[in-house]
């Protein structure tokens, strides 16, 4: 429209959009000059040409001419029938000349977003480690109420190992959150060291998906506590596992954040670096699992630039589960040594039991990082499986963004 003053027409197909009924958005799209037009192709996978995307602010609605509030060349192709978070509506909108103000420099959009992206991943984080705490807390009342067995199932040992157990996979998980708004609060007010920064730029991903599938797994043992009436639908149990699946999926899924560690190495390796120096510093006086475990992660982390890209890939989600649990061990210990130092036992014994949970999931749930294989026993052992089935290389959602 008038690229002096920022003000952009957008047109394009936008698949999936979150909270269609808000007043405005945040987009990023690409901006496409006359004498590059004849080069573009909508079609991602087969454009001509890379053309980096912007960032841009929009209303939804815009007056009309008899001063009416209407969409802003915006069409609203349907509503998404979710298996989740359904009170919040998900459209398919086709954008046709939506009047939109650029907000970051031209083709700088991914870099203005990042500061954006840590917000909202941890706002998933407090939502995975919230679904948690709500069916722990269920599923503990339940337990005191439930006759079986000639007693309340409260008083049955199998039954408080399994609530004992999801009490502490959520405070693990709640200590994770904490420690990255401590990390955020600093940034914020601007006084946040070179190590507080990069550990939050590092550790915002791993936070989002270590706690969105905790949260998944969790709510899950949690319906089953509850046995038939847990899934009821007028106990509103089973919505508590749906929205809780939503949260691996919004803001980045499992895969993609497991890369994001991968290149945190290669293009960050000292902010790599400063999240070693800070699990070790949280580690003093661990115990020797936990600091084998630092060793062996990061030894792997420093010798990644000679690794194949499929090598590196192939390890990314053991990698961030086992930097996770390593994370929330650290933390933990963290604050078992504090309480040991204020003297209060009471805390003590429980952050004791806390750290020792956390320590036995890092030593059990480990998965060792295959070195070893190489890309063609990966294309041999796995693909083949699926030989079959694989079909031509197509972008579906980018043919149907050419069609519209």
């Amino acid at each position: 429209m008038n690229g002096s003053k920022n003000e952009y027409a957008l047109y394009g197909f936008k698949w999936f959009t979150s909270a269609t009924d808000s007043s405005m958005s945040l987009t990023l799209a690409r901006i496409v000059h006359d004498k590059d037009f004849e080069n573009f192709d909508i079609n991602e996978r087969k454009r001509k040409e890379a053309v980096p995307v912007s960032m841009f602010f929009l209303r939804m609605r815009k007056p009309n001419s008899q001063g009416e509030q209407v969409l802003n060349g915006i069409e609203i192709v349907r509503l998404k029938d979710k298996l989740g978070t359904k009170q919040l509506p998900t459209a398919e909108l086709i954008l046709d000349g939506t009047e939109a103000i650029r907000i970051s420099d031209e083709g700088r959009g991914i870099a203005e977003i990042v500061g954006m992206l840590h917000i909202t991943r941890y706002h998933n984080a407090i939502s995975s480690v919230a679904y948690m705490r709500r069916m722990t807390n269920l599923a503990m009342d339940y337990g005191k109420r439930r006759f079986a067995f000639g007693t309340n199932v409260i008083k049955k040992p199998l039954h408080v190992l399994m609530l004992s157990k999801m009490e502490l996979d959520t405070r693990g998980n709640l200590l994770f959150v904490l420690e990255i708004s401590r990390l955020l609060g600093l940034v914020d007010v601007g006084k946040a060291t070179e190590q507080d920064t990069a550990v939050l730029r590092v550790s915002s991903s791993l936070l989002k998906l270590f706690t969105a599938k905790e949260g998944v797994r969790l709510t899950s043992e949690g319906v089953e506590c509850f046995g038939g009436v847990g899934v009821m639908e007028n106990s509103h149990i089973p919505v508590l596992l749906r929205d809780s699946q939503v949260l691996p999926i919004w803001e980045g899924t499992t895969n993609i954040l497991s890369l994001d560690l991968l290149r945190a190495c290669h293009r960050e390796p000292k902010a790599i670096e400063c999240l070693e120096n800070y699990l070790n510093e949280n580690a003093k006086g661990a115990s020797d699992s936990v600091t084998k475990t630092i060793e062996n992660i990061f030894g792997f982390l420093k010798e990644s630039r000679s690794f194949s890209p499929q090598l590196l890939e192939f390890n990314a989600r053991k990698l961030s589960f086992n930097m996770s649990r390593l994370i929330i061990t650290t933390l933990a210990h963290r604050v078992y040594s504090d309480s040991q130092s204020d003297g209060i036992s009471q805390y003590e014994s429980m952050d004791k039991a806390l750290l020792d949970h956390w320590t036995k999931r890092m030593e059990m749930e480990f998965e060792p990082l295959d070195l070893q294989i190489s890309t063609d026993e990966i294309n041999k052992q796995f693909l083949e499986l699926f030989s079959d089935d694989i079909g031509e290389d197509v972008d579906s959602r980018g043919e149907m963004r050419s069609r519209l």
